[in-house]
């Protein structure tokens, strides 16, 4: 978005802007990096840890393939289950009685 801004605002960005975007991004990401610190009590205690097994995660979770959606209970495994997938899986929380 900030790129996108300069961008947009390119003219004046290369006469002053700079500055100004350096204050953007370290605004922004230092708001980032205490907004993630706050909320994940983990990195209080041992930070290296908690993203080394966040990291670890992704790469196992997203280095398998997917085995199939269960739908509706059934002991099928659908490999695509098509267009209704989302429908039939959204009524369940999506009524007051679940």
């Amino acid at each position: 978005m900030l790129l996108a801004w300069a961008w947009h605002q390119r003219e004046r960005f290369w006469s002053q802007g700079w500055r100004q975007l350096a204050i953007l991004v370290l605004l922004w990401g230092g708001t980032t990096l205490v907004t993630v610190w706050v909320v994940w009590p983990a990195l209080w205690v041992a930070p290296a840890h908690a993203i080394g097994t966040v990291i670890n995660e992704v790469i196992d979770n997203g280095g398998q393939p997917q085995k199939g959606t269960f739908i509706l209970g059934e002991g099928r495994i659908y490999e695509a289950p098509g267009p209704l997938y989302y429908p039939i899986t959204l009524t369940g929380p999506a009524h007051p009685w679940c």
